[in-house]
């Protein structure tokens, strides 16, 4: 659910011309990294099918959110830190976060990852 609120949609209307397909909202679809955050994700038992459902979730819904993607777990929570330094330090802090997540996937290849 967290994904399809901020994800659009592609709505059939009709108009006098026919039907034709409009999209509100932004298009996430090439988002390629979902991140995992929080106590529910950290600790919980399952975060990579939590994660993975976000794809799932919005094909089902007619949401355009992604299609794929990799996914990450912020389980220390290092990213609010992240964000706080990027205001004086941005390259320390990408470098930072990109350190502390944890992968949740594996290449078979051909670009196919699973958990």
């Amino acid at each position: 659910l967290s994904i399809q609120r901020p994800a659009g949609r592609q709505t059939l209307v009709q108009t006098v011309h026919g039907p034709t397909t409009v999209q509100r909202g932004k298009d996430l679809g090439r988002v390629a990294t979902v991140i995992g955050t929080g106590g529910v994700l950290a600790h919980g038992g399952a975060p990579l099918s939590a994660l993975s459902g976000a794809v799932r979730a919005c094909a089902e819904a007619g949401a355009l959110g992604p299609r794929s993607a990799k996914f990450y777990l912020d389980a220390n929570y290092t990213l609010f830190a992240c964000g706080l330094l990027g205001g004086r330090e941005p390259n320390v802090a990408l470098r930072l976060a990109k350190k502390s997540m944890d992968p949740l996937f594996e290449e078979l290849g051909n670009g196919v990852f699973v958990g």
